[in-house]
């Protein structure tokens, strides 16, 4: 698996010159573009799930065996903002650098740019 700001593709060692689209959220318009991928990640033990993160905080959990494209996501894991705290640097702060399932697949490690949060992938309303 691999991804950039706006896909993620599948590879398979069988076919090492084509790549097979799994997430695409480029906008028909690039002026609408309001978020980017930020990591990409395989469930340990159960090959059909995957997850991405993005800049505005949020990982989205993707399960390939109800579609070839995975940009209709099975769970969200998003914290919810304060509107009052809202400021310049939110966005900023909010994004995930880099998203990894523990070995056994129970849960989600997030990064961002100040904190480690740790989601129970059967609770998608708040870290733990």
């Amino acid at each position: 698996m691999s991804a950039d700001d706006l896909r993620v593709n599948l590879w398979s060692l069988a076919i090492s010159n084509q790549s097979f689209n799994i997430v695409d959220i480029k906008p028909r318009n690039m002026e609408e573009l309001t978020e980017v991928i930020t990591a990409a990640d395989f469930h340990p033990s159960h090959c059909n799930l995957m997850m991405y993160s993005t800049s505005r905080g949020a990982i989205k959990l993707g399960d390939l065996r109800q579609a070839a494209l995975c940009d209709s996501h099975s769970k969200v894991f998003e914290e919810a903002e304060d509107p009052e705290n809202r400021n310049f640097f939110s966005e900023i702060i909010a994004s995930i650098s880099d998203i990894k399932f523990s070995p056994d697949g129970r849960y989600i490690i997030a990064r961002d740019f100040l904190t480690l949060k740790i989601w129970d992938i059967n609770m998608e309303s708040r870290p733990r």
